[in-house]
């Protein structure tokens, strides 16, 4: 049995290397680990700081059970205090804290003074410098002060706090139920927060750290303790509980988003013209994470507001080539293709039906400009990685201006029927019929992107007005995908936000020209995510529960001109017949 808990205890050493330097706050609390499959290795694999275990003397010696009716070979020795010594004599515990929680369930006076013996025998427990920490609990004696300066004790008592007995006070320990009769589902009441944020506040106004036995033990009970301030977060699930502490931080997003530099000012150019935007993986808790940290969002003041059903030809779920291919060409494929059917004939996009009207056509994207979203509105492949020759199919196109990423083997290839644009200086006029900005990377907007989209939306409607020609505009932000595969909630949050930007300078420019319309939607959601919470600074917990796409219908918001056409519950070629019906007037 013994070599079974050393590799077993190898194994999570390896687990709780990350933990070991820095303690997640609040900590979770291991309650009656003794229940756990592996007592105390279970906890202190999973990351937890503090473990509890009922103790009853029997026969001179010390057990580990919930009742005395359950009591079997677990004795406190052997469970606890011989693997914790192990760990501080090797040095393993080295820069984390331990708590030990010794609730005694016989009687206090006999029972602490065999604790006390059968902790002497181990002097790494006992010294100053000892990173363990001995809390009695259960049964005490009333005076602390005559016991080892190493034992330290739970206070459960309320009222005014005895500040000279408070000197050996190792937590403030008090039944949940006391304060509140919450099950940890929907929120607690505001009286009863009132209560709870009280004593949490007087406790630390104490200088000592609280705990709530009894309390609910699930995730919206993890953040609601956590965000009130409660130091040790009591749990029968020190795995699930210690990973979702650690995770907290990182799954609230946060606004990092700069202010936009873009100067416009629209003009009136009495043409007509749609805007497609696109927020690749985009869906509505997408959406939702933004409105709740930042809104109101320019997208909150569009009425016109329908859900677009995603799946491709041959998956559920529908990946950014068939999902593009749908929006640009009416039509559903299979998953990989690019403007072709499933049977892999050609189908004609936007783009290409409106060549014989001699629309301004162009691309803003924030991703390759042979990426499957934006390649769906001019190329024809049947696998989405076949970078090149969509490049190739580009320069076949009518496409006026592309702007996006490239790398320098697809910059040679647009050279040959693009003027390539400097991508510092965008303000030069139309050479020709082509023209291109290439970047040869665009990072996250927290990594210092820019204002990328915005700058570019502008340089399009600049164009556009120019051109003097009606309009189709493909324009995407397609790192809200990349987020989204990633999980990554913060920066899902910021391209959201610089998405939203786009659509306000594209309403501005619409309100100037109200003949023009503007559909933002998403080929697909990515990342199947949730909000379940927000934190005190409007921050939203987003728990994403995939790294892939998912089927969920995304949002269509319609702006301008014919957006009332957009409103309903529909496949998403129905995206691409609605704008039809609005191009058959131009």
């Amino acid at each position: 049995m013994k070599s079974i808990i050393n590799i077993f205890r190898l194994a999570l050493l390896l687990v709780v290397f990350s933990v070991s330097v820095c303690i997640a706050q609040p900590m979770s609390h291991s309650h009656n680990d003794y229940l756990q499959s592996v007592p105390f290795w279970n906890a202190y694999g999973a990351g937890s700081n503090s473990v509890e275990a009922d103790v009853f003397l029997q026969k001179n010696q010390l057990f580990v059970a919930h009742t005395q009716a359950e009591i079997n070979t677990k004795t406190l020795r052997k469970t606890y205090l011989e693997p914790i010594n192990e760990l501080i004599t090797n040095g393993e515990l080295k820069g984390r804290e331990l708590q030990l929680l010794i609730d005694v369930k016989t009687k206090a006076i006999t029972t602490l003074k065999a604790i006390e013996a059968e902790i002497s025998q181990f002097p790494a427990l006992t010294k100053q410098s000892s990173p363990l920490k001995i809390i009695i609990s259960g049964n005490r004696p009333k005076d602390f002060a005559t016991y080892p300066a190493y034992l330290l004790f739970d206070f459960q008592e309320t009222g005014e706090f005895d500040k000279t007995k408070f000197e050996r006070v190792g937590m403030v320990s008090y039944a949940f139920q006391r304060f509140s009769k919450w099950n940890g589902k929907g929120r607690l009441t505001h009286a009863d927060e009132v209560k709870l944020k009280e004593v949490i506040d007087k406790v630390h106004q104490s200088g000592k750290k609280i705990r709530f036995w009894a309390s609910p033990d699930n995730p919206t009970a993890w953040f609601t303790l956590s965000e009130m301030g409660v130091d040790f977060i009591n749990t029968d699930k020190p795995f699930e509980c210690t990973a979702y502490i650690k995770s907290l931080k990182g799954s609230l997003a946060s606004s990092k988003y700069p202010k936009p530099s873009t100067e416009f000012e629209p003009k009136s150019i009495n043409k007509k013209g749609v805007f497609i935007v696109i927020g690749d993986g985009c869906g509505l808790a997408q959406w939702s994470t933004a409105m709740i940290n930042s809104g109101p969002l320019n997208v909150e003041k569009i009425k016109h507001i329908g859900l677009s059903k995603t799946q491709s030809a041959d998956d559920y779920t529908t990946d950014s080539a068939a999902g593009g291919t749908a929006i640009a060409s009416g039509e559903k494929t299979n998953n990989r293709y690019i403007g072709k059917d499933p049977q892999g004939k050609p189908l004609s996009s936007l783009f290409e039906l409106s060549e014989t009207n001699d629309f301004f056509k162009g691309i803003v994207t924030t991703d390759n400009i042979a990426g499957a979203t934006p390649a769906a509105f001019y190329a024809h492949v049947q696998d989405r990685d076949s970078t090149l020759s969509i490049t190739e199919f580009l320069n076949q196109s009518s496409v006026n201006i592309v702007i996006g990423q490239a790398s320098l083997a697809q910059k040679n290839i647009i050279a040959q029927k693009y003027h390539l644009i400097n991508k510092e200086d965008k303000s030069a006029e139309l050479k020709g019929l082509k023209n291109a900005v290439l970047f040869d990377k665009l990072p996250f907007i927290t990594e210092n992107r820019g204002d990328f989209l915005g700058n570019s939306t502008v340089f399009a409607l600049q164009e556009i007005t120019r051109s003097n020609k009606d309009f189709v505009i493909m324009i995407e932000n397609g790192h809200i995908d990349g987020a989204g595969h990633a999980n990554k909630s913060t920066e899902m949050l910021n391209e959201v936000l610089d998405l939203d930007h786009t659509v306000g300078l594209i309403m501005a420019f619409i309100d100037k020209n109200p003949e023009c319309t503007l559909i933002v939607t998403a080929d697909h959601e990515t990342g199947g995510a949730t909000l379940p919470h927000a934190d005190k600074n409007g921050n939203p917990e987003v728990r994403f529960h995939s790294d892939d796409h998912t089927g969920i219908p995304v949002p269509v918001f319609a702006y301008g001109a014919g957006a009332d056409l957009f409103s309903g519950i529909y496949e998403n070629t129905q995206i691409n017949k609605k704008i039809l019906e609005l191009l058959k007037n131009y």
